[in-house]
């Protein structure tokens, strides 16, 4: 039984309401500004990150050419402390490189290992992880956007 003080799901702006309750794709809403700008690959900072004996080479384009690559490898050089080089990442995707949801996952995991980011930003079909010591925090935070 409805109360006088319940507003129906169309009042409320529910799936059918006026005031747009939908969170789909497009819906004229403007995408936030990104907060995180990384450092652009220099020729210089490439010759220093290449020179790290432990740095290791992956081709993000291995497999489905979508994230998975990016997600596991930024996870795993975290954990075993190991810098990688991704190149061509989502590649096989019709808006290839980094976006929005990769950047917040990325520096998310960077935060967590006091990594070092190069060449992160929208887009971007490379970058460099450096990671360095995990942190012990109980809660890290990430949106989207």
């Amino acid at each position: 039984m409805k109360r006088d003080h319940e507003a129906t799901r169309d009042q409320r702006g529910g799936r059918n309401g006026k005031r747009g309750g939908s969170r789909g794709r497009g819906g004229g809403r403007k995408p936030k500004p990104l907060e995180y700008q990384g450092v652009e690959i220099t020729p210089e900072i490439r010759k220093k990150l290449e020179a790290n004996p432990k740095l290791i080479h992956l081709d993000a384009d291995y497999g489905e050419g979508g994230g998975q690559v990016l997600r596991n490898s930024t996870s795993l050089s975290a954990l075993l402390d190991i810098p990688i080089h991704l190149k061509n990442i989502r590649a096989k995707r019709p808006r290839p490189g980094l976006q929005r949801q990769h950047l917040t996952g990325i520096v998310l995991v960077s935060e967590m290992c006091k990594g070092d980011l190069f060449g992160v930003n929208l887009q971007s079909p490379e970058l460099y992880f450096i990671p360095s010591e995990l942190l012990a925090r109980e809660h890290f935070i990430a949106d989207t956007g």
